[in-house]
């Protein structure tokens, strides 16, 4: 049987799954492209990037619109989004795990995972030896707030975002519940953030922020509805529908409003998939696996990192592949950085420190969850997921106005 670094290059050969180093321009070459638009100093250029920066134009007022968990093959058939569709002008592939922490932190420093460190919606921190939740900044087994622990957004985000250094009006509009955190304020370089409560009011601080500059302006917007009812109901479900078209509306009326003073750019994160119940996998915290383990897995859902005893590295390993290996490759470190899955550039020491001793890589839109004692699963019961190398987890629209 070959080993399972060959049954991953297998699968991409095939075209099963997709590598996220490809002839197909980043959300890495997005952030770098927009970055240099909006007057960064010393931004990092790759030739994506600079095709990128060529279709985006030069512009006084630049605005980024990231919808979250709208994959492109949804915008393509399934979105009640005419706007977002008639202006879409290519495919950009996300980096990998597809999914929120990494590739937010990547549009903030222009940086591939492994370079920036964050390895999914869970990373492991060396400094306090535990998982965490990156952008909630608490600590994964108890919600216990990282500042508490001494940890500082240093320690978690060890490459500054590039957006610290923007000369422009930098203005991040975001729901009420997330500006001003510590991830928000890391995010945007200490710019200032504007926290807004129903979708429509997040388009008038982004109206008025333009209208009520002195100069160029560079306004992040950021849109966390559809996704989380993707995640709750699914990608075509009424709710998650009724998020996308309140944003297509939006947008609509905002971008004729700007009559042509603002060049409008819409993105995003990563797709979703829908997981039936049979390809949800589960291990348990009173599991023998589990008790190899020296913290909880990281990582994401189709992506989980395990630190694991010294002493059970092996036993680990065998008992994983036997178990879960029909639908999971386990890779070490040497194996995610010989593949290039963290991107092109070398692993940190951080990140190696981060990724642990062994990574399980989804073959495809099966999920691997970690059930608590205390039976905490909800994770596990939503119907769609991401963080994947699929289609459906990595394709992602760019778009134009």
């Amino acid at each position: 049987m070959p080993d399972d670094a060959e049954r991953l290059r297998s699968a991409f050969a095939r075209g099963e799954l997709l590598h996220p180093v490809s002839a197909t321009p980043s959300l890495v070459d997005l952030a770098r492209a927009l970055a240099m638009r909006a007057d960064v100093p010393d931004v990092e250029v790759s030739p994506a990037a600079l095709e990128l920066r060529d279709a985006v134009g030069p512009a006084e007022h630049l605005l980024l619109v990231l919808v979250d968990g709208l994959g492109l093959v949804h915008l393509q058939t399934e979105a009640r989004a005419p706007f977002l569709r008639e202006h879409l002008v290519r495919t950009l592939l996300t980096p990998f795990p597809s999914t929120t922490a990494v590739a937010l932190t990547s549009l903030a420093t222009g940086a591939w995972p492994a370079r920036h460190s964050i390895t999914g919606w869970w990373s492991y921190i060396p400094s306090i030896g535990a998982t965490v939740t990156a952008l909630p900044f608490t600590r994964r087994i108890d919600d216990k707030a990282l500042e508490l622990l001494g940890v500082t957004a240093e320690d978690a985000f060890p490459v500054p975002s590039m957006w610290g250094a923007c000369p422009r009006d930098v203005l991040c509009v975001q729901p009420s519940r997330i500006a001003g955190t510590t991830y928000s304020v890391y995010q945007t370089g200490g710019h200032a953030a504007a926290g807004y409560g129903p979708i429509r009011e997040a388009f008038e601080l982004t109206w008025r922020h333009v209208e009520q500059a002195d100069g160029p302006t560079f306004t992040y917007l950021y849109f966390p509805q559809f996704d989380a009812a993707a995640h709750d109901r699914g990608v075509l479900s009424v709710e998650a529908q009724g998020a996308l078209g309140a944003i297509d509306e939006g947008l609509r009326e905002l971008v004729g409003r700007f009559a042509g003073r603002v060049r409008t750019v819409v993105t995003s994160d990563h797709g979703h998939a829908f997981v039936p119940e049979e390809r949800r996998h589960r291990l348990r915290s009173g599991d023998a696996l589990a008790s190899m383990l020296r913290d909880l897995p990281s990582g994401d859902m189709r992506a989980p990192s395990f630190h694991v005893r010294p002493e059970s590295r092996e036993a680990f390993a065998e008992g994983f592949r036997t178990r879960f290996g029909h639908s999971f490759v386990l890779l070490t470190p040497d194996d995610v950085e010989e593949l290039r899955l963290l991107g092109p550039d070398p692993l940190t020491e951080e990140t190696r420190a981060r990724l642990g001793d062994f990574v399980g890589v989804s073959l495809g839109i099966d999920v691997f969850g970690y059930v608590t004692a205390d039976g905490n699963r909800r994770a596990l019961q939503q119907p769609s997921h991401h963080s994947g190398l699929t289609a459906l987890d990595m394709q992602i629209p760019l778009i134009l106005a």
